[in-house]
């Protein structure tokens, strides 16, 4: 994959930080996707430094800019969102420059990692791990595993089960855009309308069940309230292994 693609077929998570260190009560403010670091990490960082780490949870990006508006910056010390949302929360004001001097494992960065779409050289962002979104589907429904996104855009493909997107905008229009043969990162504009029409046709066809985003995108399907949507590897690799009997049907593919 380019990092073209993964702009829109991805989430590469970066570490921003929103606000001074919250040092007069000795605490660390964090604001993260579910389930994306382990709780070890936290113990050890807790022990090394002498701090409390307060971490809370958003599943969407358009969640994580109405609780940062509506709370101030200072709320918070770090966020992790996705690469592309970058250059809106630079635009906006919600985060501040890097401190390089105290993160020197920039140095160590893959040149590939090195998007421009974090910042200005990383002044603001640094990648802290990347993943894919893919279609995740019921395989006790869907018996052939497909290879293209016509799961969630052809009626003729499936026709009666319940199936979901995701709320951001950015990756159901990538995956529209790709699926109609003009690639993830498409940028014309007539591109962009008829990637649009796909999705409102899409939105009124009757089993479509709504827009929901990685967490509960696998909740629904493990209690086959829908039997295809979309999410992210890491969500997806994380609730298989905390439930594989609920999980023992449900799959995660990249589509072609």
């Amino acid at each position: 994959m380019t990092t073209d693609t993964l702009r829109f077929a991805a989430a590469i998570a970066s570490l921003l930080l929103a606000g001074g260190v919250q040092a007069e009560d000795r605490k660390l403010y964090l604001f993260n996707w579910t389930q994306y670091m382990d709780p070890e990490i936290i113990t050890a960082f807790e022990e090394k430094f002498g701090v409390e780490v307060v971490e809370n949870y958003y599943n969407s990006q358009p969640e994580m800019v109405a609780k940062l508006n509506a709370g101030g910056v200072s709320q918070y010390d770090i966020i992790v969102p996705s690469s592309y949302y970058v250059p809106r929360l630079i635009e906006m004001g919600l985060v501040q420059k890097l401190d390089k001097d105290k993160v020197p494992n920039l140095a160590n960065l893959a040149e590939q990692f090195r998007d421009p779409v974090l910042g200005e050289g990383l002044d603001y962002a640094a990648p802290y791990q990347w993943g894919v979104t893919g279609l995740v589907y019921n395989a006790s429904t869907f018996k052939e595993a497909p290879k293209s996104w016509s799961m969630v855009f052809d009626p003729t493909i499936n026709d009666a089960w319940p199936f979901g997107l995701m709320t951001g905008g950015q990756v159901s229009m990538g995956i529209a855009c790709a699926y109609l043969g003009h690639g993830y990162d498409c940028t014309d504009l007539d591109d962009w309308r008829e990637a649009a029409r796909l999705l409102i046709e899409t939105k009124h066809r009757g089993n479509f069940s709504g827009f929901s985003d990685g967490t509960p995108a696998l909740q629904q399907l493990a209690r086959k309230v829908t039997h295809a949507g979309l999410s992210f590897n890491g969500d997806y690799l994380f609730y298989r292994e905390e439930n594989p009997e609920s999980f023992a049907d449900i799959k995660f593919v990249i589509p072609d």
